[in-house]
């Protein structure tokens, strides 16, 4: 399997898809007009390429003339199941190669990793032209990544710190939604989930009935995304806004 430096950057324009096609396109050793020519107008709905087979137990219908077929659709899922894991490995290389020892340090390189994902998600998410589980695949990836960068940035607040918020984790993130749906925020978390995310979890405390206490929110982002696709019910949260919001008292 051809192994791809894939970037979240990829997947957040129809241009940069096809730069991505075109560059697996360039690897076909049984084409070699392609790189002379203007490459692809609009993006391909899958690529088959040939490469020298070195593998004596490939499947005969998978070899042309000492070549193996190979197809950008299966060679894409496959590399972006490792994206995270590639992008962690190089974040510690990064972290040995500069000799950081200490957690500011550590810190302030995840956080300056973290700004670069700046509006990712929006795009990605909203990125009609991505099949479905490309698209899943890649967010995925990225909630991966973000997480890892979240537990290395130091600054985040403690639990004493935090705002206590006597509603449930849902109930919080519903409201930051209708905020968001609003105008209400700030643009830097109005376009981008991660952003939301992040601050949800760093500066708030949701009340756990069933324990009856504070709780930590964790993976905000992911709540967001599935409430925004109807995959998580918040049909109580209306209710309960919508009483609070008419009562005599307020």
């Amino acid at each position: 399997m051809i192994v791809l430096q894939l970037a979240f950057e990829n997947f957040i324009s129809v241009k940069n898809y096809i730069t991505l096609q075109e560059n697996f396109k360039q690897k076909d050793y049984s084409d070699s007009t392609f790189i002379n020519n203007i490459g692809y107008s609009e993006i391909q709905e899958d690529i088959i390429i040939y490469q020298p087979n070195v593998d004596p137990n490939t499947p005969m219908e998978q070899i042309k003339d000492g070549y193996i077929k190979i197809s950008f659709s299966d060679t894409i899922k496959y590399n972006i199941n490792r994206m995270a894991d590639n992008l962690i490995e190089r974040f510690i290389f990064k972290i040995e190669e500069a000799n950081y020892h200490s957690k500011e340090q550590k810190a302030n390189l995840a956080e300056h990793e973290f700004s670069k994902l700046h509006g990712y998600d929006k795009a990605i998410t909203e990125a009609d032209f991505l099949k479905t589980d490309i698209k899943t695949a890649v967010l995925k990836q990225l909630e991966k990544y973000i997480e890892f960068l979240s537990r290395n940035i130091s600054k985040t607040a403690t639990d004493e710190t935090k705002l206590k918020i006597k509603m449930s984790k849902t109930d919080l993130i519903y409201l930051f939604l209708k905020l968001r749906e609003g105008g209400l925020l700030d643009k830097r978390y109005s376009e981008d989930y991660a952003q939301l995310g992040k601050f949800i979890d760093n500066h708030f405390l949701f009340f756990n009935e069933r324990e009856e206490e504070y709780s930590t929110i964790k993976k905000s982002r992911s709540d967001l995304h599935k409430i925004l696709e109807g995959e998580k019910n918040t049909f109580n949260s209306f209710n309960k806004f919508r009483d609070l919001f008419h009562t005599r008292e307020f």
